[in-house]
């Protein structure tokens, strides 16, 4: 099956759901205004056209109409429910699938009339809508009750890849808690700062490390490490390649998640991937990732001291942190591997090809 996809060809999400559709045998044509990334995989056919800002949704139009003609797929598959979504129903062409991705439904439809009636003619224009998570489609009906062909279509993770590895000898002898995500404020690594100093100061974490990885302006979380009197103890390591994580997961004796506000939680499922128990925020569509008690657990947004409650609960005893580990494999592999999830688009894919 042809599957021509309109996507940023820098997301690493864009990147994995193309390489993982190639290698299950999907002819995929990748249709991006954006740079395309290193990591994307040589058998997807990608079209760069490079126009730029808001306006290049628009401009990029006739030239992507054309190629869709050329390439006469049996699917258009856009990404995101604004740039792309509108790029693609300006095609014209059926059947066409739309993946809304979270702050394109939970937020740029409230931010004016002009912006709502865009995504609304975007959802409605589409053969089928697919999300990531159970939350968000929720907030698709609420944003465009019309929606009739909605499905789950979970974000799979790369379980050879993300496996749990041997801690190196240095970082055995540190308790290492951290995070693998950009630096911003949605992600609430000021809050898992307090977190890690309330634990150090108040409960008695001793003899511990916070790395933080992950891109973004982080000048204000360090002056915040700095007047909290943990600033030795925080690394801030940076943007990483997708590959390089399992590595940095690897160090982690826990991996805190405390958003304030997130549709899906595919950081969480690599950790858990990779035998890492996770304390995650009771947020967006953490819980869906997240089995309280099970695999990890779960605080109220804000809370730094019911974090770092936690986070000492888990210190203090190895042989949970060990089961919520192997508990997070097992989930991870039961119902968020690539191919389930692979499994599931794949059967999206034929269900929409079949009614046009």
């Amino acid at each position: 099956m042809r599957i021509c996809i309109l996507g940023n060809a820098s997301s690493i999400h864009i990147v994995q759901w193309c390489n993982e559709l190639a290698s299950h045998g999907f002819d995929i044509h990748l249709v991006t205004k954006h740079p395309v990334s290193k990591e994307i995989s040589p058998i997807v056919k990608t079209y760069q056209y490079s126009f730029p800002g808001v306006i290049g949704y628009f401009l990029m139009i006739p030239c992507a109409r054309k190629l869709v003609r050329s390439i006469k797929p049996d699917i258009v598959h856009a990404h995101y429910a604004s740039g792309y979504g509108t790029t693609a129903r300006f095609l014209g062409f059926k059947p066409w699938i739309l993946s809304v991705w979270g702050s394109d439904v939970f937020t740029f439809p409230n931010k004016t009339a002009l912006h709502s009636m865009l995504v609304k003619s975007n959802l409605r224009s589409a053969s089928a809508v697919a999300s990531t998570s159970i939350v968000m489609a929720k907030e698709v009906l609420r944003v465009c009750p019309e929606v009739d062909n909605l499905k789950v279509t979970p974000f799979g993770v790369d379980c050879e890849l993300f496996s749990k590895q041997e801690m190196a000898e240095d970082d055995k002898n540190i308790f290492v808690v951290g995070t693998v995500k950009s630096m911003n404020k949605s992600y609430g690594i000021d809050v898992l700062i307090r977190a890690f100093a309330y634990a150090k100061f108040n409960l008695g974490l001793e003899n511990a490390r916070l790395l933080l990885v992950g891109s973004g302006e982080s000048s204000d979380l360090k002056a915040l490490a700095g007047s909290l009197g943990v600033e030795d103890d925080v690394c801030f390591v940076g943007g990483v390649l997708h590959s390089e994580v399992p590595n940095y997961l690897a160090k982690l004796d826990i991996y805190l998640a405390l958003s304030r506000n997130e549709s899906f939680g595919v950081s969480i499922l690599e950790a858990s991937a990779c035998g890492v128990p996770v304390i995650a925020t009771r947020v967006g569509g953490l819980p869906e990732v997240v089995v309280d008690g099970e695999t990890g657990f779960l605080v109220d947004p804000e809370n730094y001291v019911s974090a770092a409650i936690k986070i000492v609960e888990l210190f203090s005893n190895h042989e949970l942190r060990d089961l919520m580990g192997r508990n997070g494999r097992l989930y991870v592999d039961k119902n968020f591997s690539w191919q389930a999830c692979v499994n599931s688009m794949s059967s999206l894919y034929h269900e929409v090809a079949s009614n046009e």
